[in-house]
C-alpha cells in the first residue's frame, strides 16, 4: 500500500515486570492485534517460548542452590569449620503496577523449593478487598480472602509487610526471572570450601 503508520513501544503497566507494549501513532496499544509477520513472531517467541524457559531455568537454579547449600553445610573447610552457604538465595520481588492507588508492601519467599512451578503470578485485590493470586502459566486463580497472611501457593510464601491496598491494585511476581538474575556465589575464599566430610559424630 501507499500508507505508512508509526509504531512505537511503551512500558506495559499490565505486564508489570518491565515488559513492552506496541503502540500505534503513540497512543493506542495494539500488541494484541499483531499476529503475523516478523513482529508477530517476535512477540510470540517472547511470551510463548522465552518466558516459560526463563521460569523453568529459575526453578532449576533454585533447586541447585538449595541442594548445594545443604550438602556444603555437612562438610568442613580447611580450618575445620562447618561449611556456610555456597550460593546466595535470590530475592523475589512483588512488582506493583504503576496505576496502583494503595501503598501495600509485599514480599515473597521460597518456602518449599520442591513445590515450585515454572510460572509467573499476578496478585490482585478484588472488589471485596480479597487477595487473589493467578498462576499465569495456566490461569488458575486462588482466593485467599481479606486476612493478613502469610499465604502459601506453589512453594512460595506471600507476605503482606506493611501499608494497605485498594481494590483493583495488582502486582506481578516473576520467581524464575528473579532467580536467574539474582543468583550469587557467597564464597570468595577457596579455603572456605567445605570439601572435607564432617568427622564429628
Amino acid at each position: 500500500g501507499q500508507r505508512s503508520f508509526e509504531l512505537g513501544t511503551q512500558v506495559s503497566s499490565a505486564q508489570l515486570g518491565g515488559g513492552l507494549e506496541i503502540t500505534y501513532e503513540g497512543v493506542s496499544v495494539v500488541t494484541g492485534q499483531i499476529e503475523g509477520g516478523t513482529l508477530g513472531g517476535l512477540l510470540r517467541a517472547a511470551t510463548e517460548g522465552l518466558q516459560p524457559k526463563i521460569s523453568e531455568l529459575g526453578r532449576i537454579g533454585l533447586a541447585l542452590v538449595e541442594t548445594v547449600n545443604q550438602v556444603h553445610a555437612q562438610g568442613m573447610d580447611l580450618d575445620g569449620l562447618l561449611g556456610r552457604d555456597f550460593f546466595g538465595r535470590p530475592d523475589i520481588q512483588a512488582r506493583a503496577a504503576t496505576g496502583n492507588l494503595g501503598n501495600l508492601s509485599l514480599s515473597v519467599q521460597v518456602a518449599d523449593p520442591g513445590a515450585l512451578l515454572a510460572s509467573d503470578y499476578q496478585i490482585r485485590i478484588n472488589a471485596s478487598s480479597e487477595l487473589e493470586i493467578t498462576r499465569l502459566s495456566d490461569g488458575t486463580v486462588s482466593n485467599f480472602g481479606a486476612g493478613g497472611g502469610p499465604f502459601a501457593l506453589d512453594g512460595l510464601q506471600f507476605n503482606l509487610d506493611s501499608g494497605s491496598a485498594v481494590p483493583g491494585d495488582i502486582y506481578r511476581v516473576q520467581p524464575g526471572q528473579d532467580m536467574v538474575a539474582g543468583l550469587t556465589v557467597l564464597l570468595g575464599d577457596p579455603a572456605r570450601i567445605a570439601a572435607r566430610p564432617d568427622l564429628v559424630p
